[in-house]
């Protein structure tokens, strides 16, 4: 009873999400299909909400213009920022704002009826920009620490950024330095019809404003002050442990540094939120807070110097030809967690990595040449950038200070492959193969994957070859009701009818203009073939589309239920081609299908010469690997004299793993001087096999591996490979045991069937019987070497893959 009460429970909750998520969806939607362009309204918005400085307030001060007076201008912001931002206005004479609410009903219905959209960040992932709104984006800095894809551990979630850059009209950059890492970073080239903006950022015509210097210090009293301003880059420690080790490290400094600062000096700290409350500056006598009640970059512009270490804003500050000192005092350290774009060694800026020398720097002359960084830099600023974007865009009126220019396309072919989450299994390994045989030069190749589902394997997205760009997506589709309703018909219910189909078609299309907003693919490659969602949003782009069959996808519809089989008729009826990986797979497409047209044999590409390679690194557990032995252990297994049998393959059914363990146990009762070693990744069996495994006689000669990016060393050391499974699509561990020099045999089943018996290879009978025969076919010697030419193997399937092409 309290079973069925805890799981009753936890349905009516996601119910209740579910419908809360329809029913704004819903607006959503209508907001996007019905609401009007309003010519006189600006929608201008900073990091989400939660700020209102830099670029972004320059540009509002210039929106307050006597000029722009008929126009509506929306600020969105968050909700605890809203109570102090009227005064902060107010006292900058900005009075024609009107706020709103992010994430309000009335933030989307101004984000889906504004003119001319502004951020220096992004907008929502819901949203989709129409085609008749301007949307210009003003990135918040000119980047020194590395981003987008040059962040290993947050490339798979760059998707947003990117779609915005994608979907922007103009993108706002004040240098060729910048403009060429935001390109690269977020891979824009051959994806976006965006224009560059090559002029001055808004926020630094504040720095060549001298009579607003003069008039602020004056206002404040410190025309005989020496100003100095320290902002240190926040070190992104989130964990409690870490802050409290930068607030302390941070302490020390600052008392060192009053201690030796003169009278006429004071000293400015800005200090991220989440540590500025842990510093009270009121025990020092020379170092104050950086004052809440200005904008930045106005307070900042009353500074003799500027100190900083890793912070982009010297790239700005440098405009005023102040001095600027780093104080990168934990260099080595914040370059190997981060990483930066160029070595601080090549700045103009002197470097100190103690209080002493800082105080040392602040005061001498400033003793170095930065002309050659400020023309680099700072080339495009103007007093008035922010006058000339705002004419520029809203009054379409042209200045030789706005230097426009397209993003080169090359012209090639664009290709979209559908990637999956790039767990380590079969599928990950064949398209890796594929990228490795195929020639990237004849057509731009883009992977796509949904970003939440590809987090747990986040560095395999690192390991992707620069010549291959990829577009991560958001994981939800959005619907409304009637597109609710025709889901659930179509899916659970397995009813399709004209209306339904209607239904998905608008809402699979928006979507994909949501995911991939305009960008023109001259091909859609469905690479795995799973997941019926993708399998349904792919089917609809207009373009050549194919699809990939890696697996009987009937012995999975009866045994494991996780196809769809109206989905699957749907699209082998409808995408251009099927490719299937193996001649055995013939029989179940055309169960599904009906019939054979459009069916093309595309096998597997194996990288032998990649697989020879990893083979000779060191074995290695990654991050996420689970195993029921100590990688030391394993390592005094794998140079020991007994014999060692492996399987790699998903922890799925389909496997064969828990009757290769019953077959192994038995084995062992008689023969003691064996092992056998099951690697596997991405699978829901995990915790049930190793429970089994605990169970049996034989389990302290099992070795039970979740996930290893690299196993072929582990591979190479065995002496014979167990295809195990019920069935398969073919079993490319088949060939990468084979390149390595192991034995191998497997089940008769279709996908390797054909396969094993072209290339000599042993089959057994699909069974408990037959695996123990290929055992003591092993030890008999009766096992060879398959008699595979790889390098004519993988001629023959590139032949096959540019078929599809035709």
């Amino acid at each position: 009873m309290k079973k069925f009460y805890i799981k009753s429970k936890r349905l009516f909750k996601k119910l209740k999400r579910e419908t809360h998520n329809v029913i704004k969806d819903s607006i959503l939607i209508r907001y996007y299909n019905n609401l009007e362009i309003d010519e006189k309204l600006i929608v201008v918005e900073s990091k989400n909400g939660k700020d209102i400085g830099g670029n972004i307030f320059y540009l509002l001060k210039e929106l307050s213009d006597e000029r722009f007076k008929d126009f509506k201008v929306v600020l969105p912001i968050r909700k605890n920022n809203l109570k102090n931002i009227d005064k902060f206005f107010l006292n900058h004479n900005i009075s024609n704002i009107e706020f709103c609410e992010v994430g309000t009903l009335k933030y989307y219905k101004y984000l889906f009826s504004g003119k001319y959209l502004f951020n220096d960040s992004t907008f929502p992932s819901s949203f989709i920009k129409k085609d008749s709104q301007i949307y210009v984006n003003l990135w918040h800095g000119t980047p020194l620490k590395k981003l987008g894809r040059d962040v290993p551990r947050r490339a798979y979630a760059l998707g947003n950024v990117q779609k915005n850059f994608i979907m922007a009209d103009y993108l706002l950059y004040p240098s060729q330095y910048m403009e060429k890492h935001m390109i690269d970073a977020y891979m824009l080239r051959n994806l976006t019809n965006a224009k560059i903006l090559n002029m001055g950022y808004p926020r630094n015509s504040i720095f060549l404003n001298d009579e607003a210097r003069k008039s602020l210090k004056f206002k404040l009293g410190l025309e005989n002050k020496e100003i100095i301003v320290y902002m240190p880059t926040y070190r992104g420690a989130l964990t409690e442990l870490k802050s409290q080790e930068f607030t302390e490290e941070l302490k020390s400094y600052l008392s060192a540094i009053d201690s030796l600062l003169h009278n006429n000096q004071i000293f400015y700290v800005k200090l991220h939120p989440f540590v500025k409350y842990s510093i009270n500056c009121e025990i020092y006598n020379h170092i104050k807070v950086f004052p809440e009640f200005y904008e930045t970059y106005e307070f900042l512009n009353i500074a003799d110097t500027l100190i900083t270490d890793y912070s982009s804003i010297f790239f700005d500050f440098a405009v005023t030809r102040n001095k600027i000192i780093l104080f990168p005092y934990d260099e080595s350290k914040y370059s190997e967690e981060h990483g930066l774009y160029m070595d601080l060694e090549d700045l103009p800026f002197p470097k100190v990595y103690n209080p002493q020398d800082l105080i040392n720097e602040i005061n001498s002359e400033k003793n170095y040449n930065d002309d050659e960084f400020i023309e680099k830099f700072c080339s495009y600023e103007d007093i008035d950038s922010p006058k000339y974007l705002c004419d520029f865009i809203i009054s379409n009126k042209k200045d030789d200070k706005v230097h426009i220019k397209e993003i080169k396309h090359n012209g090639k072919e664009n290709v979209l492959f559908y990637s999956g989450n790039l767990a380590k299994n079969g599928i990950t390994s064949s398209m890796f193969s594929l990228l490795e045989n195929i020639d990237l030069d004849k057509r731009n190749y883009f992977l796509s994957f949904r970003m939440k589902k590809t987090r747990r394997y986040s560095l395999t997205v690192s390991e992707l070859t620069r010549e291959v760009d990829y577009i991560p997506i958001n994981d939800k589709n959005n619907y409304n009701f009637l597109e609710a309703l025709a889901y659930f018909t179509y899916y659970k219910l397995n009813k399709s009818n004209s209306a339904i189909v209607k239904q998905l078609d608008k809402s699979f299309k928006r979507n994909i203009k949501k995911h991939y907003y305009n960008t023109k693919f001259d091909m859609v490659v469905h690479f795995t073939g799973y997941e019926q969602a993708i399998t349904s949003l792919l089917r609809r782009f207009d373009t050549k589309r194919v699809i990939y069959a890696h697996n009987d996808l009937v012995e999975e519809l009866n045994t494991k239920k996780n196809q769809h089989f109206l989905t699957l008729k749907d699209a082998y009826n409808d995408y251009d081609k099927i490719a299937i990986v193996s001649e055995d797979l013939k029989e179940p497409t055309l169960k599904i299908k009906g019939n054979m047209d459009n069916v093309y044999v595309v096998e597997n590409f194996i990288s032998d010469e990649s697989i020879l390679e990893k083979s000779k690194l060191p074995i290695h557990f990654d991050e996420i690997t689970k195993s029921n032995v100590e990688l030391d252990e394993l390592k005094d297994i794998l140079n020991s004299n007994s014999h060692k049998f492996i399987t790699i393959g998903r922890f799925s059914h389909e496997k064969g793993h828990l009757r290769l363990l019953k077959v192994f146990n038995e084995y062992y009762k008689r023969n003691k001087d064996v092992y056998l070693i099951i690697i596997g990744g991405y699978g829901r069996l995990y915790r049930k096999t190793l429970e089994y495994a605990e169970s049996l006689e034989c389990y302290s000669r099992v070795v039970i591996i979740n996930y290893m990016s690299n196993p072929f060393p582990i591979l190479k050391s065995c002496d014979l490979f167990i295809l195990s499974s019920f069935y398969e699509g073919l079993g490319l561990v088949l060939l990468e045991a084979d390149i390595l020099g192991i034995k191998v045999f497997s089940t008769d089943i279709k996908g390797p069937k054909t396969f094993m018996e072209k290339y000599n290879g042993l089959l057994v009978e699909n069974s408990e019987n037959g695996i123990c025969k290929g055992i003591n076919d092993y030890f008999e010697g009766r096992i060879s070497k398959l008699n595979i030419d790889y390098k004519e193997y993988n001629q023959n399937i590139h032949d096959q893959f540019e078929e599809l092409f035709k």
